[in-house]
This record gives structure tokens, C-alpha cells and sequence, in this order.
């Protein structure tokens, strides 16, 4: 997402209440803008917006891998984690996103080989995205203080509402030791990167 109004742009992962902060900077999803570039990798969104790169405040949002990726079964059409007898399986989203080296793209718009960088590499979900230096990343779990420290740096009058809806199932609850070990080798870097714990 890019605003040139409020001079930023957003590299949305996916699950991180990427849509509502759209909403909040944008007054819209940025599904309903430009949809090929609502999940744009730092290095897709450096070469797309080029002109405004250097001067825009970029940031992006990151969340508990474990939490994250039982997000990810609101969505198992797209991400391909299914709940397959109480416990997580992993294997279409290996087959969207490659595996040993995951590359979370919008495969929808965009070609895997197309987005592919050198410095890509495995254990890294969230940083292969984040794969340019950006001025901030949040965290999910820190969304109010965090979208704060965003609202002062754009000089934004409305303040991010958190959702009040309901906390999700805790992943705990349902990771057996398989799938809290995929998910720990999948985002070893990002865990370590983040201070990320199960």
C-alpha cells in the first residue's frame, strides 16, 4: 500500500491486521484499490514506488508466527493450513509458498520465480518480505502502542481502534509437537529476529 497523502507505505503480511490499518491510513482496504499490490514484498514495492522510496515513511507489522498461522485457517483456500484431525497440516501451503524456503507472494498476481531474490532464504517467512530496510516494523501483539508511535510519525488525527472481537483459539491448544516444530524451523529467523516465543 502506498499513501501519498500521508506520505508512507505499508508492506502488508498477510493476518497482521494489515486491512484495518488500510482502513485506518487510507479510509479504504486496499483490496478495493489496487488488489496485485496489496501484498507486495519490500523489494516489489522499492521498484514499484521507486519516486517515493527514499522520502515515504515504510513499515510493516509482524505477529507471533504460532498465532499467526492459525489466522491462516480463516483463509484455507488461499493459505492452504487445514485443522486435519485436531492438528495443523502444513502441506498446501508448502505447496504455495515452496518449501524449505518459504516466499509468502500473492500468487494470485504474482510468479515465485518473478519475486525471487538472492538473499531469499530458508527460516525466513517474515524477513524474506521484509527483504529492504524499512523505517519500522510493529508487532501485532503491541498494536496500540505501535500504531501510536504510526500515527505520531504520519501525523494521523484518528487513532487505530483495536478490534474488540473475541481472542482467537489459542494455538497452543491445538499445535501438537509436529506443528509447533514446522512452524520454529519454518520461521527460525523471524523468531530469533523478533524475540518471538512459543
Amino acid at each position: 500500500m502506498i499513501c501519498h497523502e500521508h506520505k508512507c507505505i505499508f508492506i502488508h503480511i498477510p493476518r497482521t491486521a494489515g486491512s484495518s490499518v488500510e482502513q485506518w491510513i487510507c479510509g479504504q482496504d486496499w483490496w478495493d484499490v489496487d488488489p496485485p499490490t496489496k501484498h507486495l514484498t519490500a523489494s516489489q514495492a522499492k521498484a514499484r514506488y521507486a519516486d517515493h522510496w527514499d522520502d515515504y515513511f515504510k513499515f510493516s507489522i509482524v505477529r507471533n508466527p504460532w498465532s499467526r498461522m492459525m489466522s491462516c485457517l480463516a483463509y484455507p483456500d488461499y493459505f492452504g493450513v487445514k485443522l486435519v484431525d485436531g492438528t495443523l497440516d502444513f502441506t498446501g501451503y508448502e505447496q504455495r509458498f515452496g518449501t524449505p524456503l518459504t516466499l509468502e507472494i500473492d500468487y494470485r498476481f504474482h510468479q515465485r520465480e518473478e519475486v525471487l531474490r538472492k538473499t531469499h532464504t530458508d527460516g525466513r517467512v517474515y524477513l524474506n518480505v521484509l527483504d529492504e530496510p524499512l523505517d519500522f516494523v510493529g508487532r501485532f501483539e503491541h498494536l496500540e502502542k505501535d500504531t501510536a508511535l504510526i500515527a505520531e510519525r504520519l501525523v494521523l488525527a484518528t487513532p487505530f481502534r483495536v478490534s474488540t472481537e473475541a481472542a482467537p483459539l489459542d494455538y497452543r491448544q491445538v499445535f501438537n509437537d509436529d506443528a509447533h516444530n514446522w512452524v520454529a524451523k519454518s520461521f527460525r529467523d523471524d523468531i530469533a529476529r523478533f524475540s518471538y516465543a512459543y
